[in-house]
């Protein structure tokens, strides 16, 4: 990882933290948003993969 990198991460996880500490709803809406959006994409690949069979 380049030094820039590195600056890149620490900045987000700087920016995460300070919104979950001013605006944990909003961070925890995003979460469940976040999941739910994972496990469509899941179920896409899924049903995918039956219909090829």
């Amino acid at each position: 990882m380049t030094p820039e990198q590195l600056e890149m991460c620490v900045s987000i996880a700087h920016g995460l933290a300070h919104m979950a500490i001013t605006d944990p709803g909003e961070v925890f809406r995003m979460g469940v948003h976040s999941q739910a959006e994972k496990a469509k994409k899941l179920s896409e690949k899924k049903r995918k993969i039956v219909a090829m069979l």
